[in-house]
């Protein structure tokens, strides 16, 4: 079987230095290239940080709920308190006694902010077992921690510049029964060395 005449000769033509794209061609698509990876990548952070924002205004996620109920408590939260954090003889950063009561579905927000590389020391009391926590650094979804309990304490090495953001709540059990908890939240912000 013969092939066609015109993919014939395409094959058997030797190609000669001026059927490969010039080096300024090939540099002008891999720039395109670059710029358009580049662009998504923008993109993606962009929509991600919104996708984040909406996230962390919301209540702690608990397992069992459904969508109506989530929706209801995403809608009990008091709008977040920004706390003024001060500094202290030993030259830490700090917010003592910041109190709080939490009841039914209701949370907590508070947001303060810090640098990479400060050591937090988070501390929260309560009259209630139920209490829980969870802090959240900037721009991202994940908690760094949640804990819960009539006592609980965190510290960390800070990974990031900017606000951080703790919520207190109720847990599922202790909110479906719109039971009541006050708390005690103190802060503590070390600089490294």
């Amino acid at each position: 079987m013969q092939r066609p005449s015109s993919l014939s000769s395409a094959i058997n033509t030797p190609r000669t230095r001026d059927a490969f794209p010039s080096a300024a061609y090939q540099l002008a698509i891999s720039r395109a290239a670059w710029q358009l990876r580049h662009g998504l990548l923008i993109l993606l952070v962009y929509l991600s940080s919104h996708a984040v924002y909406a996230d962390v205004n919301q209540a702690p996620p608990t397992v069992g709920r459904t969508g109506s109920q989530s929706a209801q408590h995403r809608s009990a939260h008091i709008k977040p308190a920004k706390i003024q954090l001060s500094e202290n003889s030993e030259n830490q950063l700090v917010a003592n006694g910041i109190k709080g009561s939490l009841q039914g579905e209701r949370t907590r927000e508070y947001l303060f902010a810090a640098n990479t590389g400060q050591q937090l020391q988070l501390d929260i009391l309560s009259d209630h077992a139920l209490v829980g926590f969870r802090i959240t650094a900037p721009a991202s979804t994940r908690a760094l921690h949640e804990s819960r309990g009539r006592k609980s304490s965190y510290s960390v090495t800070l990974p990031r510049d900017g606000t951080y953001r703790i919520v207190v709540f109720l847990t599922e059990a202790a909110a479906k029964k719109e039971e009541r908890a006050d708390f005690t939240l103190n802060i503590r912000i070390s600089n490294p060395g």
